[in-house]
């Protein structure tokens, strides 16, 4: 079976695609001597590319690209229609070559259906809109020293010029809950209930009992924790962890435990050494095993061998 399969892949070329890259190769030739002076051999190479494609919707546009280059008047759209012939033809070779294995391998693609239409986005609430869509962090007093005092042996260098920008210029300052709030444009009897509400069991975002502090030392301090690049901390966000995969394939694996066929994830899209805390210069290792790791199991499953394939 398998020797059949490559027998009929190597069984020469399919139908027009040797013309097709005859003519990719004549335009690229006439490209490398210069548009604006072609010789007469490399002009018919463009006129070829344009004829080749007369009948589709680039059949105009190329027709007239090519009597600008022949009068030495080309502008920016001709060029831009030339390359999207080239495209064009290339395109029709890859699809030639990917019908042929397909045949070969007894495979059927799934005919292309558009996708529906994404639904609207919801408008923003109330709260987002008061508060401009910005992210802040309330700390007190205690808070604030207890966070300078560990910046000398708690952070890398380039980590501790980004705590010291936060801590010093990205906040607002005030005597009193309400006051900071007001000092920031967020709600204050929303911030004073929050505050209030702060470490009820259940927490509204998970945190364990043991890890609440009370925020009852002035002064109070809202630091700017709003995603998106600023001058002292230019991407003030960090990924870590990310989908539950299998340890031996990368597959991303579903809620009851089942890997999902084709779905993959590495790096910081995926579970991983750095899911509960980050470990300086690990990143580009994990992303190049976990990537791997991934590859080379998606690599022959995108071949449907037959069980009979080693006859």
């Amino acid at each position: 079976m398998l020797a059949a399969q490559l027998a009929e892949l190597v069984d020469g070329d399919p139908p027009g695609v040797g013309e097709a890259l005859d003519l990719v190769d004549g335009f690229d030739d006439g490209l490398a001597q210069g548009v604006a002076r072609l010789g007469g051999e490399h002009a018919r190479a463009f006129a070829a590319l344009a004829g080749a494609l007369a009948a589709t919707p680039l059949g105009a546009p190329l027709g007239e690209a090519v009597e600008k280059l022949a009068a030495g008047s080309v502008a920016a759209t001709h060029l831009t229609a030339l390359a999207a012939g080239r495209a064009a033809l290339l395109g029709a070779v890859h699809d030639a070559l990917l019908a042929r294995l397909d045949t070969a391998l007894g495979r059927a693609r799934v005919p292309w259906k558009r996708p529906p239409a994404a639904p609207p986005p919801s408008p923003p609430s109330a709260d987002n809109l008061l508060g401009g869509g910005r992210a802040w962090l309330l700390v007190d007093a205690p808070v604030v020293a207890e966070a300078r005092r560990q910046l000398g042996w708690e952070t890398l260098w380039f980590q501790r010029l980004q705590a010291w920008y936060l801590l010093r210029w990205s906040r607002v300052r005030g005597p009193s809950v309400e006051s900071v709030a007001r000092r920031a444009g967020v709600s204050a009897e929303g911030l004073a209930a929050t505050v209030a509400s702060y470490g009820s069991a259940p927490d509204e975002f998970g945190k364990h009992p043991s890890l609440v502090a009370p925020l009852s030392t002035p002064p109070y301090t809202l630091i700017d924790c709003s995603y998106g690049p600023r001058l002292g901390y230019p991407c003030p966000m960090l990924t870590l962890g990310g989908l539950v995969v299998d340890e031996a394939s990368g597959q991303v694996l579903s809620p009851s435990g089942s890997p999902v066929p084709g779905l993959y994830a590495a790096g910081r899209n995926a579970v991983g050494v750095c899911s509960n805390s980050y470990v300086s210069g690990l990143s580009l290792a994990d992303c190049v095993f976990s990537g791997r790791r991934a590859g080379k199991h998606a690599a022959p499953q995108s071949l449907e061998v037959s069980p009979d394939s080693s006859s």
